[in-house]
């Protein structure tokens, strides 16, 4: 990001029209040990990630990365690779350990995030359920989202990125 010549710039200042159609405006900022990219048009890390899955083009070996997708029109949902590499994916209401494809699961990461997400009510047997079925989605979502956030040590300043007070990064279309 050093070379970005829109580091500097906040969000609520970036000219949007700008950058080229297929490219993408995002904040980003740091929270404990985390660095975090904020996509607000249409999340295009996992194109890239899921292109070049196993080629270690995202993520460094050690390092961790969780990628959480809030959609408008589809059902969100939760990307954590560990830090060997392992990858899980699911959507609210999902345990983390349930994939189609077994986890090796080497560091215990995932059993300790699944741990958490059910001991916040995250995970569909452990949900307690709602007044009103058609809040469902939205409070296994909710729950599912702080559970990650609070485990990993994960915290987003929501006032300023509801002002556009963050940095603004330019991403230019993976495709």
């Amino acid at each position: 990001m050093a070379g970005n010549p829109w580091a500097k710039q906040l969000v609520q200042h970036f000219d949007r029209l700008s950058v080229d159609l297929g490219d993408r405006v995002a904040m980003f900022g740091r929270s404990g040990e985390w660095a975090y990219v904020l996509e607000v048009e249409r999340s295009t890390w996992h194109l890239t990630f899921l292109d070049r899955l196993g080629q270690d083009t995202l993520v460094r070996q050690g390092d961790e990365l969780v990628c959480l997708d809030r959609f408008l029109h589809e059902h969100p949902w939760v990307c954590y690779v560990d830090a060997v590499g392992e990858v899980s994916s699911i959507e609210p209401g999902d345990g983390l350990l349930e994939t189609a494809v077994p986890l090796k699961d080497r560091l215990g990461t995932f059993a300790a995030l699944d741990a958490a997400m059910r001991q916040a009510g995250a995970v569909r047997d452990t949900f307690p359920g709602c007044e009103d079925p058609e809040d469902e989605d939205e409070e296994l979502a909710r729950r599912l989202f702080g559970a990650v956030g609070e485990h990993l040590g994960l915290s987003l300043p929501r006032r300023e990125i509801q002002q556009g007070l963050l940095p603004a990064v330019h991403l230019p279309s993976p495709l």
